[in-house]
């Protein structure tokens, strides 16, 4: 689960990044197209995001259970 959620970090990372080079990349060339790619990319981000939020409430969830025992 750890392991799972450092790649999903460093992929949202990566995303990101990637995502602002498109959005340079559009304004330099006054291209459209980059700013749809950057904005997929973000999208992306964000959903991954998402998927890091639910992986760790899930494991605080396991840390309470066994707690408890």
């Amino acid at each position: 689960m750890q392991s799972d959620c450092r790649r999903l970090k460093t992929d949202i990372a990566q995303l990101t990044e990637n995502a602002k080079k498109m959005y340079d990349k559009s304004e330099s060339t006054r291209s459209v197209s980059f700013v749809t790619q950057g904005n997929a990319l973000r999208r992306s981000a964000k959903e991954r995001q998402k998927e890091v939020h639910k992986l760790l409430k899930y494991i605080d969830e396991q840390q309470l259970v066994i707690n408890q025992l």
